[in-house]
């Protein structure tokens, strides 16, 4: 099933954390698949960062991966995170909690996008005055200029290729 979605693309992106499932996925595309490296946006490290030091911290994730992901990112950034409370998107009662007990929330974007339920609860965890910090990634520069030389070999082939049936 997932093969037949990728067949029709010359280049498939992930991450390189996601890189060695996706290709467990489509073994016979691996050629297509292209790891990039990411890192949060400017904007995320500036919320983190100003975040009031003596907040409450809690973090919304769907796997164990991501977690220790953004965990590692945090400490990276000096924020004690042994302070930091972790919820899984699908334990309700621990969300809940965070929801009630936390003044700052750090939720991968993707979650934000596609959990209406969670998307709702925070609209009341903002209007107590919590604050909720859309953890954003971004493809950095070194695999944007990767990326870009690879597209430009594919359509240097495909132009070779097309003047030889011609």
């Amino acid at each position: 099933l997932f093969r037949s979605v990728f067949v029709d693309y010359n280049i498939i992106i992930t991450t390189l954390t996601h890189f060695e499932q996706v290709i467990s996925i489509i073994p016979s595309l691996k050629e297509r698949v292209f790891k990039v490296a990411v890192s949060p946006t400017e904007e995320t490290v500036i919320m983190i960062a100003t975040a009031p030091k003596e907040s409450k911290i809690g973090m919304i994730v769907r796997s164990e991966n991501f977690k220790n992901l953004m965990m590692a990112r945090l400490n990276a950034m000096n924020i004690d995170i042994s302070k930091v409370k972790v919820s899984f998107e699908n334990d309700p009662t621990q969300m809940d909690k965070l929801l009630l007990e936390m003044d700052v929330l750090i939720i991968p974007h993707f979650l934000l996008l596609s959990n209406q339920k969670l998307a709702r609860q925070l609209h009341y965890f903002k209007g107590r005055g919590g604050i909720v910090i859309d953890f954003r990634y971004q493809i950095e520069v070194g695999s944007l200029i990767y990326i870009e030389e690879r597209v430009h070999k594919l359509l240097h082939d495909f132009a070779a290729e097309s003047r030889v049936q011609a």
